[in-house]
């Protein structure tokens, strides 16, 4: 789900992949009751490897996940979610769907909307968790710039799915830097633009071409 969101926000979706043979397990991130959200690189960690993932004039949150793991007297203006192991979190439930149901365990795929997008690049870059994954599936969710790391095990498949009028995770670069897009919409955190996503990923699964593809007329029948 995305920042502030819950399990709930799924909605009918989940309901619905069970007529497709898919299970899904929804959670809710942790955090204050409207503040539910998931750590990753960046996000209560700034300043990172490429600097702040903020701009001087964006808000801090940090105040808000002082019951959550944050220690707000190390944090700059930049820390907007739970300081909490979101990683820990994810892979506590994934071990009990393992325990409870019978599922395939070669087609475990990690699928996130926003700050849960963001999420699901974490869970494929950590050691913990990214050998549990076929894949993952971010939905207008980047990393923030400098957190970019392609998979931490080759084969790991990406489907990325962004808008191109987004102005709060542009997918787009915005600055004079052809990598680092900024949220004009708060303002203003950096994130690592998709083409650089997708070039590192690519990279990383030891594959060619862009990753931008377009689909086939066999590809939609299918």
């Amino acid at each position: 789900h995305g920042w502030g969101g819950s399990h709930e926000s799924c909605g009918s979706r989940c309901d619905e992949a069970a007529d497709h043979g898919i299970i899904t397990v929804s959670l809710s991130g942790y955090g204050p009751s409207g503040w539910q959200s998931w750590n990753h690189g960046g996000s209560s960690s700034s300043p990172g490897p490429e600097g702040a993932t903020c701009t001087a004039e964006a808000t801090s949150y940090c105040d808000e996940y002082s019951d959550s793991g944050c220690d707000c007297s190390a944090a700059d203006n930049c820390w907007w979610t739970t300081c909490r192991d979101s990683v820990e979190q994810t892979l506590a439930v994934l071990d009990e769907v393992e325990q409870d149901l019978c599922v395939d365990l070669d087609q475990i795929w990690a699928v996130g909307c926003s700050n849960g997008g963001m999420s699901t690049f974490e869970l494929a870059v950590d050691e913990r968790s990214a050998s549990r994954l076929a894949g993952i599936v971010p939905i207008v969710g980047l990393p923030h710039y400098g957190y970019l790391r392609g998979p931490a095990v080759e084969g790991i498949r990406m489907m990325g799915m962004w808008g191109e009028t987004d102005t709060i995770v542009p997918p787009k670069s915005n600055t004079d830097n052809p990598d680092k897009t900024l949220d004009t919409s708060s303002p203003g955190w950096f994130y690592t633009s998709s083409d650089k996503v997708m070039s590192d990923w690519i990279s990383g699964n030891s594959c060619s071409g862009n990753g931008q593809e377009p689909l086939s007329s066999s590809d939609e029948e299918q």
